[in-house]
């Protein structure tokens, strides 16, 4: 959509849709790139199925997958970009054309 007057563009994405064991939404804005194909749409619900047993479903919901997952590399494990993903922005970055420098030069 439409997020600005500048010409930039806004959308939510789910990185679960390129990999990521967790929905993990993501805004993304973008301005003066080409704009890709994207996976749109709410990602599925996904619950460990460990955390399902021990304390069912409705804290299972709440507490997501990241608290089932990774031990000492939880923060690491959660935080990391597929990279299915991170090729996606990429190749945003790289359609980007360079403005013009202050001053003409």
């Amino acid at each position: 959509m439409r997020a600005d007057f500048l010409g930039g563009w806004t959308c939510h994405v789910e990185q679960g849709w390129y990999g990521h064991f967790s929905r993990k939404p993501t805004w993304l804005y973008a301005n003066g790139v080409d704009l890709p194909a994207l996976i749109w749409g709410p990602g599925e619900q996904r619950l460990h199925p460990v955390a399902l047993e021990r304390h069912g479903y409705a804290k299972a919901r709440r507490i997501g997958m990241a608290a089932m997952i990774g031990g000492k590399r939880k923060t690491e494990i959660r935080e990391a970009t597929p990279p299915a993903f991170r090729d996606l922005l990429l190749s945003i970055a790289a359609s980007a054309v360079p403005a013009p420098l202050a001053g003409g030069k």
